[in-house]
């Protein structure tokens, strides 16, 4: 069984960086859910996908995030890319 998440945050990707604003990126910030849940319960945990920077997006930069999501997801099968697996 294989879980994933997908979130959306509201800075931009460089604001998500060790030396960056938040002073960790965000696969660090979801650490507890993706290892401390998701693995420790069995699941082969899938990478992320982050949709960066929507506070300042326009539609169109909604419109290509939400594209980008979709063809991560349509390829889930043929290119998984696994984080933690069991």
């Amino acid at each position: 069984k294989a879980a994933g998440v997908v979130v959306s945050v509201g800075d931009p990707e460089n604001f998500y960086r060790p030396d960056g604003l938040h002073k960790a990126t965000v696969q660090q910030m979801l650490y507890p859910l993706l290892h401390g849940t998701l693995a420790f319960c069995g699941f082969n945990v899938l990478e992320p996908f982050v949709a960066y920077g929507l506070t300042a997006a326009n539609d169109f930069g909604i419109q290509e995030q939400l594209r980008d999501c979709s063809v991560r997801l349509s390829n889930i099968e043929s290119n998984p890319r696994f984080i933690y697996k069991f």
